[in-house]
């Protein structure tokens, strides 16, 4: 049995144990093979069974098990973070230490990042809704298996990676969204070279450099929403992968070729609730991807008529809360166009026509 401090829950239709432990975790000397993974303890209506959640298992000693998700509540006063938390203790080498997938370190009122022990197959890491003023992006023991951090909703106005620990270098998803942000320092993404989402929205990010991102490869997903940003100064031009950009939000008053011309991947662009006035009419030109396209509340009062030429797959566009008064003949032709907005514009009149897609 856990202590009194522990419950642990077995969900079934994922496949998984879910814990909750208050100020320590001790397992009165009962190891992790009680987390081995039994395949016949399974809900009858397979329906009901998350099939990517139970395809995620563990090995460790020799055996697979169910990953552990750990909800840890420090609820001590004045705790030195500076020390490693005390989930960490392994008694004998039989402690849970090496079967926690999950680590919810979330709302523990933390003003410094913890130090976490070794733990070799922690995956996930949620360091949100704390006081943490500082990013610190590696650990003082190897955190090998970490693939997500979420630090969303602390104060963190800066970020680092401390020069003798280990930097989580095989980080996909890094979450430092509701922050106080200014400014993004030249690569400091550098050792993270298999990042795939990065969400930056809301914070107060003034400007971008070309080397803002320098070292990310294989972006994916990138979230700047929410900052106050004025111009992207040719910091995007590594993204040639990326999917999904949210550029909402933000100061942006004139877009160029220059800064998205790489994007040739890209999937799903938001420019939604700047200050955009004008575009170089091929400025999405190499975005041969691109399905969905949002632009609504700008001060855009010109198109041209072969702004969209490029796009064959593009069937999502919101033009909505412009300066419009009409718009090119034939803007969408040759293309499957199934949601399309130019309501609270000025437009003098909307003849079908004008929105031809043939």
């Amino acid at each position: 049995m856990f202590t009194e401090q522990c419950t642990v829950t077995f969900i079934n239709n994922k496949c998984r144990y879910n814990m909750v432990c208050v100020n320590t975790l001790d397992n009165n000397n009962q190891g992790w093979n009680r987390f081995r993974h039994d395949p016949y303890n399974r809900p009858m209506n397979m329906d009901e069974v998350d099939m990517e959640a139970c395809s995620r298992h563990i090995t460790y000693g020799g055996y697979e098990l169910d990953p552990v998700y750990l909800v840890f509540r420090h609820k001590i006063k004045d705790l030195d973070t500076s020390k490693p938390v005390p989930i960490t203790y392994d008694y004998g080498g039989q402690g849970i230490v090496n079967v926690i997938y999950s680590l919810d370190l979330s709302d523990n009122n933390y003003d410094y990042t913890p130090v976490l022990k070794s733990m070799q197959n922690l995956a996930l890491l949620d360091l949100s809704k704390n006081q943490l003023t500082t990013a610190v992006l590696s650990n003082l023991y190897a955190l090998n298996s970490l693939k997500e951090i979420d630090l969303s909703y602390n104060t963190i106005s800066e970020i680092q990676v401390n020069t003798f620990d280990h930097p989580y270098s095989s980080l996909n998803k890094i979450n430092l969204s509701h922050n106080y942000l200014v400014k993004i320092p030249d690569a400091v993404f550098d050792r993270f070279g298999y990042l795939e989402t990065l969400d930056l929205s809301h914070n107060y990010i003034e400007g971008l450099s070309p080397f803002s991102f320098e070292g990310i490869k294989s972006l994916l997903h990138l979230n700047m929403s929410n900052n106050r940003l004025s111009d992207i100064n040719s910091s995007l031009f590594r993204f040639s992968e990326l999917k999904v950009l949210s550029l909402s939000n933000n100061r942006i008053k004139n877009l160029k070729l220059v800064d998205f011309e790489k994007l040739n991947k890209l999937e799903v662009l938001d420019l939604s609730s700047n200050a955009i006035q004008t575009f170089e009419f091929n400025l999405f030109q190499n975005m041969l991807q691109l399905y969905s396209l949002d632009l609504r509340n700008n001060v855009l009062d010109v198109l041209n008529k072969d702004t969209f030429t490029n796009l064959q797959y593009l069937s999502s566009i919101d033009l909505s809360r412009n300066k419009f008064k009409s718009l090119p003949k034939g803007l969408f032709k040759n293309k499957t166009v199934n949601t399309f907005s130019i309501t609270d514009n000025l437009l003098e009149a909307l003849c079908l026509e004008a929105c031809s897609m043939v």
